[in-house]
């Protein structure tokens, strides 16, 4: 649009896309423009407040909940749901640094770093499509996905937790990228077959976070 620019480095991530892949997104409908006041997502929770988005929100893919905390901080919604299995995978389905910790100790300082906000951070040590399942649909005001970067798993929890969001809901994630060096990530093609699916262009934000605002 004009007067738009986009960052650098979303510029490269565009410029690096299979040609398929790239002429499908600008056949896509554009992302809703509210999207565009998000340079970063450590800007989300501003962008929360502003829009009224103050109802359960959810964060799935904890690790240390350093962003959980950072939420809980600027955000003055409720209450948000920190999903995170701790749990160790087989390298064949959960290939990354993540998984090599010691899941216990890292469980123990991600509640360490939110114990200061009460009730308002809540733990549910499971995968994110069987936490999906507890919630009702359209009663979720944020949702974002940070877990299992593989294509398989990012698409089936996109699947899962999209018909939670409530309508107007700020639906995301992190790490729009396919790197396979040190780690079995694919994100970038998961949220592009899903825009796809919903005709709506992703809005790709300056730290490789992806939006989309429920229709």
């Amino acid at each position: 649009p004009p007067g738009y620019t986009v960052k650098s480095s979303v510029r490269r991530i565009l410029m690096g896309l299979c040609g398929r892949a790239r002429n499908n997104l600008i056949m896509l409908k554009p992302c809703n423009p509210i999207l565009w006041e998000l340079d970063l997502r450590l800007e989300i929770p501003l962008f929360l407040n502003m829009h009224g988005l103050l109802g359960p929100c959810v964060e799935v893919g904890v690790l240390k909940a350093t962003f959980s905390a950072h939420i809980l901080k600027e955000w003055n919604g409720s209450k948000l749901y920190l999903v995170d299995p701790y749990k160790k995978y087989d390298q064949s389905v959960y290939f990354d640094s993540a998984n090599d910790a010691d899941q216990e100790a890292t469980m123990r300082e991600a509640r360490g770093n939110v114990s200061g906000f009460g009730a308002r951070a809540e733990f549910m040590r499971m995968e994110g499509v069987e936490a999906a399942a507890k919630f009702e649909d359209n009663s979720l005001d944020f949702v974002h996905i940070d877990s299992n970067h593989s294509y398989r798993a990012c698409s089936a929890e996109i699947a899962a937790w999209w018909p939670k969001m409530r309508y107007g809901g700020l639906f995301s994630g992190h790490d729009f990228y396919t790197r396979k060096q040190d780690t079995d990530s694919d994100v970038l093609n998961a949220v592009l077959d899903f825009a796809d699916k919903i005709d709506t262009r992703p809005h790709v934000c300056n730290c490789s976070s992806w939006f989309f605002v429920k229709p």
